[in-house]
Protein backbone atom coordinates (compact mmCIF):
# COMPACT_ATOMS: atom_id res chain seq x y z
CA UNK A 1 0.00 0.00 0.00
CA UNK A 2 1.37 3.38 -1.02
CA UNK A 3 -0.30 6.53 0.32
CA UNK A 4 0.51 10.17 -0.22
CA UNK A 5 -0.54 13.17 1.84
CA UNK A 6 0.29 16.58 0.44
CA UNK A 7 0.73 18.76 3.49
CA UNK A 8 0.66 22.09 1.64
CA UNK A 9 4.27 21.98 0.38
CA UNK A 10 5.53 18.86 2.16
CA UNK A 11 4.87 15.53 0.46
CA UNK A 12 4.39 12.78 3.05
CA UNK A 13 4.79 9.37 1.41
CA UNK A 14 3.59 6.34 3.39
CA UNK A 15 4.48 2.81 2.30
CA UNK A 16 3.52 -0.52 3.89
CA UNK A 17 3.11 -4.13 2.79
CA UNK A 18 1.60 -5.62 5.96
CA UNK A 19 -0.76 -2.98 7.40
CA UNK A 20 -4.10 -1.62 6.22
CA UNK A 21 -5.10 1.86 7.33
CA UNK A 22 -5.72 3.69 4.06
CA UNK A 23 -9.43 3.95 4.85
CA UNK A 24 -8.61 5.78 8.08
CA UNK A 25 -6.27 8.16 6.27
CA UNK A 26 -9.10 8.96 3.87
CA UNK A 27 -11.57 9.51 6.72
CA UNK A 28 -9.39 11.70 8.92
CA UNK A 29 -6.93 13.53 6.66
CA UNK A 30 -7.11 15.57 3.49
CA UNK A 31 -4.42 16.96 1.19
CA UNK A 32 -3.80 20.54 0.12
CA UNK A 33 -1.44 21.48 -2.68
CA UNK A 34 0.51 24.75 -2.37
CA UNK A 35 3.58 23.52 -4.23
CA UNK A 36 3.08 25.92 -7.15
CA UNK A 37 2.74 28.81 -4.74
CA UNK A 38 5.80 27.88 -2.65
CA UNK A 39 7.99 25.80 -4.99
CA UNK A 40 11.22 26.57 -3.11
CA UNK A 41 9.76 25.03 0.06
CA UNK A 42 8.67 21.75 -1.53
CA UNK A 43 10.24 18.70 0.17
CA UNK A 44 9.43 15.05 0.68
CA UNK A 45 9.29 12.94 3.85
CA UNK A 46 8.93 9.16 3.64
CA UNK A 47 7.43 6.70 6.13
CA UNK A 48 8.02 2.96 5.80
CA UNK A 49 5.91 1.05 8.33
CA UNK A 50 5.26 -2.67 8.90
CA UNK A 51 3.77 -5.06 11.43
CA UNK A 52 6.41 -6.34 13.86
CA UNK A 53 5.30 -9.97 13.38
CA UNK A 54 5.23 -9.90 9.56
CA UNK A 55 7.85 -11.19 7.10
CA UNK A 56 8.22 -7.58 5.92
CA UNK A 57 9.44 -6.41 9.34
CA UNK A 58 12.11 -3.73 8.90
CA UNK A 59 15.55 -4.31 10.46
CA UNK A 60 15.93 -1.42 12.92
CA UNK A 61 18.77 -1.44 15.43
CA UNK A 62 19.10 0.72 18.52
CA UNK A 63 22.11 3.07 18.52
CA UNK A 64 25.13 1.70 20.35
CA UNK A 65 26.19 5.07 21.74
CA UNK A 66 23.06 7.14 21.28
CA UNK A 67 22.50 10.27 23.36
CA UNK A 68 19.12 11.34 24.69
CA UNK A 69 17.76 13.95 22.27
CA UNK A 70 15.72 15.76 24.98
CA UNK A 71 12.59 15.25 22.88
CA UNK A 72 10.40 12.35 21.79
CA UNK A 73 9.46 10.48 18.65
CA UNK A 74 6.01 8.84 18.58
CA UNK A 75 5.49 9.60 22.28
CA UNK A 76 8.63 7.72 23.36
CA UNK A 77 12.06 8.85 24.53
CA UNK A 78 14.29 9.55 21.57
CA UNK A 79 18.03 8.88 21.14
CA UNK A 80 20.42 10.13 18.48
CA UNK A 81 23.59 8.85 16.85
CA UNK A 82 25.28 9.80 13.57
CA UNK A 83 22.33 11.38 11.79
CA UNK A 84 19.73 8.91 13.06
CA UNK A 85 17.09 9.28 15.76
CA UNK A 86 15.68 6.16 17.42
CA UNK A 87 12.78 5.42 19.76
CA UNK A 88 11.05 2.32 21.05
CA UNK A 89 8.12 1.39 23.25
CA UNK A 90 7.49 -2.18 24.33
CA UNK A 91 4.20 -1.43 26.10
CA UNK A 92 0.64 -1.34 24.77
CA UNK A 93 1.68 0.72 21.77
CA UNK A 94 4.66 -1.40 20.82
CA UNK A 95 6.97 0.17 18.30
CA UNK A 96 10.55 0.52 17.20
CA UNK A 97 11.29 3.45 14.95
CA UNK A 98 14.07 5.51 13.49
CA UNK A 99 14.29 8.74 11.52
CA UNK A 100 17.29 9.34 9.26
CA UNK A 101 18.14 12.98 8.64
CA UNK A 102 20.08 12.25 5.48
CA UNK A 103 17.55 10.01 3.72
CA UNK A 104 14.45 11.95 4.88
CA UNK A 105 12.93 8.61 5.88
CA UNK A 106 11.14 7.28 8.94
CA UNK A 107 11.05 3.51 9.40
CA UNK A 108 8.80 1.80 11.95
CA UNK A 109 7.66 -1.63 13.10
CA UNK A 110 4.39 -1.71 15.04
CA UNK A 111 2.77 -4.16 17.43
CA UNK A 112 0.33 -4.27 20.36
CA UNK A 113 -2.67 -1.95 20.06
CA UNK A 114 -1.40 -0.55 16.77
CA UNK A 115 -2.47 -3.81 15.14
CA UNK A 116 -6.01 -3.71 16.54
CA UNK A 117 -7.24 -0.72 14.54
CA UNK A 118 -6.16 1.56 11.73
CA UNK A 119 -7.44 4.40 13.88
CA UNK A 120 -4.71 3.64 16.43
CA UNK A 121 -2.07 4.04 13.71
CA UNK A 122 -3.48 7.46 12.77
CA UNK A 123 -3.88 8.68 16.37
CA UNK A 124 -0.68 7.23 17.83
CA UNK A 125 1.75 7.14 14.90
CA UNK A 126 0.87 9.48 12.01
CA UNK A 127 -0.32 12.39 14.09
CA UNK A 128 2.49 12.22 16.71
CA UNK A 129 5.05 12.12 13.90
CA UNK A 130 3.57 15.26 12.36
CA UNK A 131 3.51 17.00 15.75
CA UNK A 132 6.98 15.86 16.82
CA UNK A 133 10.34 17.60 16.41
CA UNK A 134 10.74 16.40 12.81
CA UNK A 135 8.83 18.97 10.73
CA UNK A 136 11.10 21.99 11.37
CA UNK A 137 13.72 20.21 9.27
CA UNK A 138 11.22 20.77 6.43
CA UNK A 139 10.30 24.38 7.19
CA UNK A 140 7.13 23.63 9.19
CA UNK A 141 6.31 23.65 12.90
CA UNK A 142 3.09 22.63 14.64
CA UNK A 143 2.04 24.67 17.67
CA UNK A 144 -0.32 23.61 20.41
CA UNK A 145 -3.47 25.62 19.80
CA UNK A 146 -6.57 26.20 17.69
CA UNK A 147 -6.73 28.58 14.73
CA UNK A 148 -9.83 30.14 13.17
CA UNK A 149 -10.36 32.97 10.74
CA UNK A 150 -13.15 35.33 9.75
CA UNK A 151 -13.24 38.46 7.59
CA UNK A 152 -9.47 38.94 7.39
CA UNK A 153 -8.83 38.22 11.07
CA UNK A 154 -7.06 35.04 12.19
CA UNK A 155 -7.37 33.96 15.82
CA UNK A 156 -4.85 31.71 17.58
CA UNK A 157 -6.35 30.14 20.72
CA UNK A 158 -3.57 28.96 23.01
CA UNK A 159 -3.42 27.27 26.40
CA UNK A 160 -2.50 24.01 28.15
CA UNK A 161 -4.62 20.89 27.89
CA UNK A 162 -8.05 21.24 29.44
CA UNK A 163 -8.34 25.00 28.84
CA UNK A 164 -11.10 24.54 26.28
CA UNK A 165 -9.36 25.21 22.96
CA UNK A 166 -11.54 22.80 21.00
CA UNK A 167 -14.72 23.79 22.85
CA UNK A 168 -14.09 27.48 22.21
CA UNK A 169 -13.16 26.76 18.58
CA UNK A 170 -16.44 24.92 17.99
CA UNK A 171 -18.39 27.83 19.50
CA UNK A 172 -16.62 30.26 17.16
CA UNK A 173 -17.21 27.87 14.26
CA UNK A 174 -20.95 28.05 14.99
CA UNK A 175 -20.67 31.85 14.87
CA UNK A 176 -19.32 31.85 11.31
CA UNK A 177 -15.58 31.42 11.81
CA UNK A 178 -13.60 29.06 9.57
CA UNK A 179 -11.65 26.38 11.43
CA UNK A 180 -8.09 25.69 10.28
CA UNK A 181 -7.18 23.46 13.23
CA UNK A 182 -8.32 22.74 16.75
CA UNK A 183 -4.88 21.39 17.76
CA UNK A 184 -1.61 21.37 15.86
CA UNK A 185 -1.83 23.90 13.00
CA UNK A 186 1.22 24.17 10.74
CA UNK A 187 3.29 27.35 10.87
CA UNK A 188 5.99 28.49 8.46
CA UNK A 189 7.96 31.63 7.63
CA UNK A 190 6.97 33.43 4.44
CA UNK A 191 9.25 36.38 3.75
CA UNK A 192 9.45 38.33 6.97
CA UNK A 193 6.34 37.02 8.68
CA UNK A 194 4.92 33.83 10.15
CA UNK A 195 1.97 32.23 8.40
CA UNK A 196 -0.38 29.50 9.61
CA UNK A 197 -1.79 26.61 7.60
CA UNK A 198 -4.51 24.08 8.30
CA UNK A 199 -3.46 20.89 10.08
CA UNK A 200 -5.56 19.03 7.46
CA UNK A 201 -6.69 16.49 10.06
CA UNK A 202 -9.64 15.87 12.36
CA UNK A 203 -10.71 17.71 15.52
CA UNK A 204 -10.45 16.05 18.92
CA UNK A 205 -13.45 16.26 21.22
CA UNK A 206 -14.03 15.07 24.77
CA UNK A 207 -17.28 13.72 26.11
CA UNK A 208 -17.81 17.10 27.76
CA UNK A 209 -17.52 18.87 24.37
CA UNK A 210 -20.07 16.44 22.92
CA UNK A 211 -22.45 17.27 25.76
CA UNK A 212 -22.04 20.97 25.08
CA UNK A 213 -22.46 20.49 21.31
CA UNK A 214 -24.62 17.36 20.85
CA UNK A 215 -24.86 17.97 17.09
CA UNK A 216 -21.22 16.83 16.83
CA UNK A 217 -22.06 13.34 18.07
CA UNK A 218 -23.38 12.26 14.68
CA UNK A 219 -20.07 13.33 13.09
CA UNK A 220 -17.84 11.23 15.37
CA UNK A 221 -15.61 8.75 13.53
CA UNK A 222 -14.40 5.62 15.32
CA UNK A 223 -13.82 5.12 19.03
CA UNK A 224 -12.08 7.06 21.79
CA UNK A 225 -8.32 7.33 21.41
CA UNK A 226 -5.72 6.82 24.13
CA UNK A 227 -6.43 10.36 25.42
CA UNK A 228 -10.15 9.55 25.75
CA UNK A 229 -11.00 11.87 22.86
CA UNK A 230 -13.21 11.28 19.85
CA UNK A 231 -12.36 12.19 16.25
CA UNK A 232 -14.61 14.43 14.14
CA UNK A 233 -13.77 14.97 10.49
CA UNK A 234 -12.72 18.54 9.87
CA UNK A 235 -14.07 18.22 6.31
CA UNK A 236 -17.59 18.06 7.79
CA UNK A 237 -17.02 21.41 9.53
CA UNK A 238 -15.45 23.61 6.85
CA UNK A 239 -17.45 26.69 5.95
CA UNK A 240 -15.53 27.60 2.78
CA UNK A 241 -12.04 27.40 1.28
CA UNK A 242 -10.20 29.42 3.95
CA UNK A 243 -8.47 26.25 5.19
CA UNK A 244 -6.64 25.97 1.84
CA UNK A 245 -4.79 29.29 2.21
CA UNK A 246 -1.98 30.57 4.46
CA UNK A 247 -2.95 33.23 6.98
CA UNK A 248 -1.14 35.64 9.27
CA UNK A 249 -2.15 35.44 12.94
CA UNK A 250 -3.78 38.77 13.86
CA UNK A 251 -4.91 37.93 17.41
CA UNK A 252 -3.33 35.61 19.97
CA UNK A 253 -5.71 34.61 22.78
CA UNK A 254 -4.45 32.83 25.89
CA UNK A 255 -7.35 30.84 27.35
CA UNK A 256 -8.08 30.71 31.08
CA UNK A 257 -11.02 28.37 31.63
CA UNK A 258 -12.21 28.88 35.21
CA UNK A 259 -15.54 27.61 36.55
CA UNK A 260 -15.56 30.29 39.28
CA UNK A 261 -15.47 33.24 36.85
CA UNK A 262 -18.58 35.39 37.28
CA UNK A 263 -18.53 36.78 33.76
CA UNK A 264 -16.26 36.33 30.73
CA UNK A 265 -13.45 38.83 30.32
CA UNK A 266 -11.11 39.50 27.42
CA UNK A 267 -8.15 41.70 28.30
CA UNK A 268 -4.93 42.69 26.59
CA UNK A 269 -1.75 41.11 27.96
CA UNK A 270 1.97 41.69 27.66
CA UNK A 271 3.49 40.58 24.36
CA UNK A 272 6.74 39.43 26.00
CA UNK A 273 4.83 37.17 28.40
CA UNK A 274 3.03 35.58 25.47
CA UNK A 275 6.33 35.07 23.67
CA UNK A 276 7.88 33.37 26.70
CA UNK A 277 4.89 31.06 27.00
CA UNK A 278 5.33 29.92 23.40
CA UNK A 279 9.09 29.53 23.81
CA UNK A 280 8.74 27.44 26.97
CA UNK A 281 6.27 25.11 25.28
CA UNK A 282 7.56 24.87 21.73
CA UNK A 283 11.30 25.58 21.60
CA UNK A 284 13.55 22.60 20.83
CA UNK A 285 17.30 23.01 21.39
CA UNK A 286 19.72 20.19 20.63
CA UNK A 287 22.31 20.76 23.35
CA UNK A 288 24.63 17.75 23.31
CA UNK A 289 28.02 17.84 21.61
CA UNK A 290 26.89 15.16 19.16
CA UNK A 291 24.49 17.68 17.61
CA UNK A 292 27.16 20.25 16.88
CA UNK A 293 28.61 18.66 13.76
CA UNK A 294 28.70 21.18 10.94
CA UNK A 295 27.21 18.70 8.44
CA UNK A 296 23.90 18.46 10.32
CA UNK A 297 21.35 21.30 10.39
CA UNK A 298 20.66 21.50 14.14
CA UNK A 299 21.78 25.09 14.51
CA UNK A 300 19.57 26.31 11.67
CA UNK A 301 16.75 24.12 13.01
CA UNK A 302 16.71 25.87 16.41
CA UNK A 303 17.11 29.27 14.78
CA UNK A 304 14.12 28.57 12.54
CA UNK A 305 11.89 27.64 15.50
CA UNK A 306 13.08 30.65 17.53
CA UNK A 307 12.47 33.06 14.65
CA UNK A 308 9.08 31.53 13.89
CA UNK A 309 7.80 31.86 17.45
CA UNK A 310 8.94 35.47 17.60
CA UNK A 311 7.21 36.31 14.33
CA UNK A 312 3.94 34.62 15.42
CA UNK A 313 3.68 36.94 18.43
CA UNK A 314 5.22 39.95 16.71
CA UNK A 315 2.42 40.06 14.17
CA UNK A 316 -0.48 39.50 16.60
CA UNK A 317 -2.34 41.41 19.27
CA UNK A 318 -2.12 39.33 22.50
CA UNK A 319 -5.12 38.85 24.81
CA UNK A 320 -6.25 36.65 27.68
CA UNK A 321 -9.78 35.24 27.82
CA UNK A 322 -11.23 34.20 31.18
CA UNK A 323 -14.45 32.22 30.91
CA UNK A 324 -16.47 29.27 32.14
CA UNK A 325 -18.42 26.79 30.03
CA UNK A 326 -21.70 28.56 30.65
CA UNK A 327 -20.21 31.71 29.07
CA UNK A 328 -19.47 30.04 25.73
CA UNK A 329 -22.36 31.68 23.89
CA UNK A 330 -20.91 35.10 24.79
CA UNK A 331 -17.39 34.36 23.53
CA UNK A 332 -17.98 35.06 19.79
CA UNK A 333 -19.34 38.53 20.61
CA UNK A 334 -16.24 39.33 22.69
CA UNK A 335 -13.86 38.06 20.03
CA UNK A 336 -15.71 39.98 17.30
CA UNK A 337 -15.02 43.22 19.23
CA UNK A 338 -11.25 42.85 19.03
Amino acid sequence: MNLELLLHFLKFDIQTSSLQFDDWIARLYCSNDLTDRFPAKFKSLKLFVESQDSPQRIPISSPEQGVFAETNLCNARCYYEAGRFFSSNHGDYWHEMDYNLHTNAIRANLGGRFLQSGQAIISNLIRPILQSFILPFYGLRTLHGAVLCKKGRTIFLHGPGGMGKTTTAVQLLKAGYDLLSDDGPFFFIDGGSAKVLSSLDYIHVTENTLRLFPQLRTLVVGNRDNREKFAVRISDLKNNGAWKEPHRITHYIQLQRRPDVAFPRLRKINRNTSHRTLLDESMVIFRRAQFHHSADPFGSYSQFVFDLLGKVIQGAEPYELEFADHHLSEVPFLVDQL
